[in-house]
């Protein structure tokens, strides 16, 4: 009879203790740790770097897409941009806040005024797309920061979540060829939303009211904050925190010395920077028109009857909020108000792409949300990046190609707050 195993030690411990005592020279000893560990350790192991990687794989392919546009001057830059950070430079920087110069808001002059202190010698082009492709970055941070609410425990998600951010061919262009700033508000709309989805109403307005002080896009979002506040899900005090923070953002300006008057009708001033029923962007109101002054009213009453019905739907649905219905709220709301609104300019779906992106992670079947919204707002980029004399009929027909996608959307909206099942 075979003895028993000495100091009563587990048999199958021994058994690999013997077997590995008993290996030959040429022969490895059996492993001691218990079975499986190995493998959890390199599943751990890839868990750690397989993230590491796909991001520095992606921030190296932000950067290459990027470099080859860091000398194109849009006309943006030509008939604005490089005017207005002459004149910060010229005036002492800081100090030229006290003059009007500029028909943007003031948080975006900081900006400018803090990259031509701090580098002086910098080509005022690549000091200015630096601004907006710094903030390419931290868009990609909170779109990463939002999906990582989704999916815990995955570390790859959110990171190509940010790499899919940073590589939508809008975004590189909006920075690195256009040298424009949407970027800017957007990542501080995105940011809103990561707090919302947190339950951090006071932090989630305080984010949007600094988006409304870079641009005034961001009341895009203004109808899913409502609907939200219709819900309960955030508190009325919340607005008087969004509005606290815009005022806070002009309050540099002010100290500088420019009226405030000034400083609260810069909005105002830009709605008649244009007199047509839109500036190349893919809606409805591509149709030309002698009376604008007329429709615009009428265009402008329709969206407002228009989110006054959705917000009854909501009042009088039974549907409990979830994250995926919020981040859907939010896309929605910044697809359907450019999209029904006369005098859009041709970066307005900025922010729905981003967000219908965040959408897509949350809710993989509506796939098609950031496809249709990148192919609509590229078609108003690469018309007037590149082919000028084709820019209209190109705007146009995606305008009306876009139509059954807002008809789609419209309807998983009604879907979300006409269906009492839980969602799926």
């Amino acid at each position: 009879m075979t003895a028993p195993p000495p100091g009563g030690k587990n048999p199958a411990r021994a058994r690999g203790v013997a077997s590995a005592s008993a290996a030959g020279p040429d022969e490895a000893p059996a492993a001691i740790l218990p079975e499986g560990r190995p493998a959890r350790d390199a599943r751990a192991l890839r868990s750690r770097v397989l993230p590491v990687a796909l991001a520095l794989a992606g921030l190296l392919a932000a950067v290459a897409v990027r470099l080859p546009w860091l000398g194109y001057e849009s006309d943006d830059y030509l008939i604005h941009l490089y005017r207005w950070y002459g004149f910060l430079a010229a005036n002492d920087h800081f100090a030229a806040l006290q003059y009007d110069f500029a028909n943007y808001n003031p948080p975006y002059l900081y900006l400018l005024a803090t990259v031509s202190y701090l580098f002086p010698d910098l080509p005022d082009l690549l000091g200015i797309k630096a601004v907006s492709m710094v903030f390419d970055f931290a868009l990609a941070f909170f779109v990463g920061k939002c999906v990582a609410l989704r999916s815990p425990r995955s570390r790859s998600l959110p990171v190509l979540a940010g790499i899919a951010a940073l590589l939508l061919p809008t975004v590189v262009a909006n920075s690195s060829a256009w040298a424009q700033a949407d970027s800017i508000y957007t990542t501080f709309l995105v940011a809103g939303l990561y707090f919302l989805l947190r339950g951090k109403g006071a932090w989630a307005f305080a984010a949007f009211g600094v988006a409304f002080g870079f641009k005034a896009q961001a009341l895009f979002l203004a109808p899913a904050l409502w609907w939200l506040a219709k819900k309960k899900a955030v508190e009325p005090r919340h607005f008087v925190v969004a509005g606290a923070a815009y005022l806070v953002t002009l309050l540099p300006a002010w100290i500088a010395g420019r009226p405030l008057w000034d400083l609260l009708t810069v909005y105002a001033a830009q709605s008649q920077v244009f007199n047509s029923l839109s500036a190349e962007f893919p809606n409805l109101w591509q149709i030309p028109s002698d009376r604008w002054h007329f429709v615009w009213p009428l265009g402008v009453a329709f969206t407002v009857l228009a989110v006054l019905v959705l917000t009854r739907v909501v009042e009088r649905s039974r549907t409990v909020l979830t994250p995926e219905i919020v981040v859907t709220l939010t896309a929605f709301s910044a697809l359907l108000l450019p999209y029904l609104l006369p005098k859009m300019g041709s970066r307005y779906f900025f922010p729905a792409v981003i967000l219908a992106l965040v959408l897509a992670f949350f809710r993989p079947r509506l796939w098609y949300w950031p496809a249709a919204l990148e192919l609509a707002e590229w078609s108003g980029y690469a018309s007037i990046l590149f082919r000028r004399d084709l820019e209209h009929t190109v705007v146009l027909g995606a305008g009306v190609a876009l139509l059954p996608f807002v008809l789609l959307a419209g309807r998983q909206f009604l879907r979300d707050f006409g269906v009492r099942r839980p969602l799926r």
